[in-house]
């Protein structure tokens, strides 16, 4: 009885043995299940801080970038506004010194060689001439020379003052007009004058 009471016992012990042989196995596989998904989590964890953290380093630098961009771009607007208005005071100055040209023996030289070249062109027939009124005495009767060489009848109107000075010529039909005014000689010096300036002026910022 004792020796089965004996057997009994130690088969007990066997089979608790084997369980909890298989039990402790089977804990160690769910706590290295667990610690992998851990360590996964972590793993995850890490890549989202990471790319949290790209992402507003990339939105400062976004951010940082455009601050940039706008004060460069509003740089750029003042320096083109400063170097519009310095233009315009240049060709201010260029008018004015035109309007006193108007008063030199000079300037009445310069319109008779104009007006023979511009006129090399142009057929006999009618013509209207426009000139300032102060201009008429002295540019009239060589105006009207040359175009008697040329078999050209002129009729005179008064050019606007604000054209400063010179001719526009027009044929009878004002089908086409010449502007040969000083103000448009004005203007067509603006671009060179203006790249000319813009030239100077960005040679002068890269020495300083």
């Amino acid at each position: 009885m004792i020796l089965l009471e004996n057997k009994i016992a130690i088969f007990n012990k066997i089979v608790y043995l084997e369980t909890q042989k298989k039990c402790n196995e089977k804990l160690l596989r769910v706590r290295e299940k667990c610690n992998q998904l851990i360590l996964n989590k972590e793993k995850e964890l890490s890549k989202m801080k990471s790319d949290l953290i790209k992402k507003k380093e990339d939105l400062a630098k976004q951010k940082s970038y455009e601050m940039i961009a706008k004060v460069n771009e509003d740089r750029r607007v003042l320096e083109l506004q400063k170097d519009e208005e310095l233009l315009n005071k240049l060709i201010d100055e260029l008018a004015m010194k035109m309007e006193k040209f108007t008063e030199t023996n000079e300037y009445v030289i310069f319109e008779e060689s104009r007006f023979e070249t511009v006129t090399d062109d142009f057929g006999s027939g009618e013509y209207i001439v426009s000139i300032l009124d102060e201009d008429r005495e002295k540019l009239i009767p060589i105006f009207e020379k040359i175009a008697g060489r040329k078999a050209m009848k002129l009729s005179f109107e008064t050019l606007p003052k604000k054209l400063i000075g010179g001719f526009t010529i027009s044929d009878e039909g004002r089908t086409y007009n010449v502007d040969c005014s000083l103000r448009e000689k004005v203007e067509d010096s603006k671009y060179e004058i203006g790249k000319l300036l813009h030239f100077t002026l960005k040679k002068a910022g890269e020495k300083n």
